[in-house]
């Protein structure tokens, strides 16, 4: 049995829920987002969640040059996914990944907010046992594509996001990355008002990158980046050319076929228990 077989959402899940109505200006919100460093802000009025505004919203938001002046009401994703508190950590997993959300709400019985798990809070209660059945590091990163030059513009590197729903960008030559731009850059953008056609893409990412080479291990990647702080660590061979990036989501995202198949291999050896001490078929 997994180290978190026992654990609910409402075990993992952070209770403090950062809200806004649905007034607030986009600007007012994309400060906290920037000051708090966090990754959604759940849209609410009186205990009742609405929406939410997260980090992909607001790559979005610079792409389509939506004005910070427009009410977070009129921006916030209405396809709001909710789950009872006392729903188990696989199952959380699971739906997280057939949604293709980072972000469950909690709602207790009367559908009141009562707290908000994100894909972090997932990764932090992941111990060794779970991390094993990803296997090796090759099969859990995203191997390296063409690298964008630094001199491209901002512009095309967010509507490149916005359009491939990608949480990260990197930049580089000659097959060696040198920067990266990810979903949390964006707040920090959006509020300085940087000029996105005028500007390089090798102006605001972040450098030097932090990483790993294809040797370290599944759980030496989760480990690194809880005390890095960070969701992406890019990948490199002995001489430091780009092999891939591994990130938090894609980690969480293939925890999820694992869990799904450990469920499914469970539910086959019980069935065969079945048959065996019943004598019945399966038809």
């Amino acid at each position: 049995m997994s180290s978190v077989a026992h654990l609910r959402l409402q075990d993992i899940a952070t209770a403090q829920v950062r809200t806004v109505l649905p007034e607030m200006p986009v600007r007012d919100a994309v400060r906290i987002f920037s000051a708090e460093h966090i990754s959604s802000l759940v849209i609410a009025r009186e205990a009742r969640p609405l929406g939410i505004l997260t980090e992909r919203d607001l790559v979005n938001l610079l792409a389509q040059g939506i004005s910070l002046d427009k009410p977070v009401g009129e921006v916030m994703s209405t396809a709001l996914l909710t789950a009872n508190r006392s729903l188990d950590f696989a199952s959380a997993q699971l739906m997280m990944l057939e949604r293709g959300v980072r972000h469950l709400v909690l709602v207790d019985d009367d559908g009141c907010l009562c707290g908000l798990a994100t894909e972090t809070d997932f990764r932090r209660r992941v111990g060794k046992d779970l991390l094993h059945l990803l296997g090796q590091l090759g099969r859990v990163m995203d191997h390296a594509g063409t690298l964008l030059d630094p001199a491209v513009p901002l512009a095309q590197v967010v509507q490149l996001m916005a359009a491939g729903r990608l949480d990260y960008v990197l930049a580089g030559r000659e097959g060696r990355a040198e920067g990266i731009l990810t979903e949390r850059d964006i707040s920090r953008l959006l509020l300085e008002g940087i000029p996105a056609e005028t500007t390089s893409m090798g102006a605001v990412m972040h450098q030097p990158l932090i990483s790993i080479t294809l040797g370290c291990s599944v759980i030496d990647v989760a480990a690194r980046m809880e005390q890095e702080q960070i969701r992406h660590l890019v990948v490199v061979d002995d001489g430091g050319r780009c092999l891939g990036v591994v990130s938090q989501h894609r980690l969480l995202e293939k925890l999820g076929f694992a869990l799904a198949e450990e469920r499914r291999g469970r539910v086959m050896h019980d069935m065969e228990m079945i048959m065996a001490t019943t004598g019945v078929g399966l038809w």
